[in-house]
């Protein structure tokens, strides 16, 4: 840019015209007809700066004589020096030279006004003049207006909009993630996204899931970048879960019951039993592990005796509701024997060409190899749904009932109950595992033991393992 505009050019000539040899003491007419005129050796270099830092512009020039150098801002119209003088009132601004032929312009401290085209302009006949840019540019800022707050509270299925506005030089750009590393569950990002850039995010029907911190994020290549945190509260009634509704154990023995609890804002907790709140003792402890939303809730009871059997109810309650789960707690006798460890496999395969035993023969079975049991366990169940077996899942016909092989289990069962031999056994459901390489058994668990009875009794194996160490 080769103008300077017309009241700044005023200003100029005015001065540099005060400034300039007066003719008595002129060279003779000869004299300056050689006389060489004034060059830019190089043009003035671009500078960048970031805000709050110092900067400098340089114009060097040849055979300036007795001519003078002056600095121009021509965005601000505004005269910054000539010569060695700084014409603006600006303390920030000074001039430097080197041998009159290097020019410099310092600025400390820049602000954004400083920004622009600056002209070095020597007032020879005819002038001459070029310029340089002084670049300002500004780290990012995010900004309380227009931007969420630190914490927003909803209710699940809600939407919500999260936003976030940041200024800066160049403008910065804003991304979105969590700070926990998941999804962002956004209807404006792909499934299972992980960033997503824009001033807005908007979350539908949010869930307790969506609850946590999210990162704003604003940069602009101008370090640092800089983040704001938005903590999302998502709010519902209790809900809670009884992983082991029916717990057995012995006296004397130490018993933990378990309640997991999701709720928020964070329920109260607590265990009672014939509707009177259990409180620790040296014998009882209750405590909780939390991790967000989501609660575990601990009933230890060490010394069992006749008294701590029966129904326990674990409970949570917060301002949307209240809700319970029950776990029954009973007696289960030890065993006064524990025989050594066998191992029967019953080959009953199909299209082996023998015949599979029915449930007494396997009983039977059972019943002789551990002779030595003094305390025959029964386990009372029904068979299993053979048009659907699959580990874990299928389910037992309580209308068929049959009582299979005896021994003493080990691990810890939910769904069997152990009785001594000529009580009746209680039918529950009991889960599926496999066995061998193909096939299926009944894993029936308690905690009397260190030893497992598992029968197995579908089309594709019989299996009987009953044994305690």
């Amino acid at each position: 840019m080769n103008f300077v505009p017309h009241l700044c050019m005023k200003l100029l000539l005015l001065h540099l015209l005060l400034s300039r040899p007066s003719p008595a003491h002129a060279a003779p007419d000869a004299a300056s007809d050689h006389e060489e005129q004034p060059v830019f050796l190089e043009s003035v270099k671009n500078v960048t700066v970031t805000l709050g830092r110092d900067a400098s512009l340089t114009c060097i020039v040849d055979n300036l004589g007795a001519h003078k150098v002056a600095w121009i801002h021509l965005d601000r119209q505004m005269i910054v020096s000539i010569h060695k003088h700084v014409i603006a009132r600006q303390p920030r601004f000074f001039v430097t030279h080197d041998s009159l032929r290097s020019w410099t312009l310092h600025v400390s401290g820049v602000t954004q006004e400083d920004r622009g085209n600056y002209m070095c302009q020597v007032n020879s006949n005819p002038m001459i003049s070029q310029t340089g840019y002084l670049q300002v540019v500004v780290p990012p800022e995010i900004t309380d207006e227009g931007s969420s707050p630190s914490s927003l509270v909803v209710k699940e299925r809600d939407n919500v909009t999260l936003t976030c506005h940041a200024k800066g030089f160049p403008q910065p750009r804003i991304s979105w993630r969590r700070e926990d590393g998941r999804p962002l569950k956004s209807s404006q990002a792909p499934v299972n996204a992980l960033q997503k850039d824009g001033d807005e995010l908007r979350l539908t029907s949010v869930s307790r899931t969506h609850s946590g911190a999210y990162l704003c994020i604003a940069s602009n290549s101008v370090p640092p970048s800089v983040s704001k945190r938005v903590m999302l509260e998502v709010e519902f009634p209790p809900q809670l879960h009884v992983p082991s509704q029916l717990v057995a154990t012995p006296l004397g023995t130490e018993v933990q019951l378990e309640c997991l609890v999701e709720a928020h804002p964070n329920p109260v907790t607590y265990w009672t039993r014939q509707q009177v709140m259990v409180s620790n003792t040296s014998r009882i402890t209750t405590y909780n592990l939390q991790e967000g939303y989501k609660i575990r809730m601990y009933l230890v009871i060490s010394d069992l005796q006749e008294e701590d059997f029966g129904m326990y109810l674990c409970i949570a309650k917060n301002s949307f509701a209240e809700t319970n789960g029950s776990i029954k707690l009973y007696e289960v006798l030890r065993p006064t024997n524990r025989p050594s460890l066998q191992k029967q496999r019953l080959e009953t395969r199909p299209g082996n060409g023998r015949k599979s035993k029915t449930s007494k023969e396997v009983g039977q079975e059972a019943s002789n190899s551990n002779s030595d049991i003094s305390e025959i366990i029964n386990l009372t169940v029904g068979p299993l749904d053979r048009t659907n077996a699959v580990p874990g899942g299928s389910q037992w016909n309580d209308a068929d009932r049959a009582t299979y092989a005896p021994g003493v289990a080990r691990g810890d069962y939910e769904t069997g109950m152990g009785m001594r031999r000529g009580q009746e056994p209680e039918s529950r459901r009991f889960g599926v595992t496999f066995e061998g390489e193909d096939d299926f058994s009944c894993a029936c668990h308690s905690r009397l033991s260190q030893g497992l009875v598992a029968i197995g009794f579908t089309s594709l194996a019989i299996r009987i393992l009953s044994f305690s160490a």
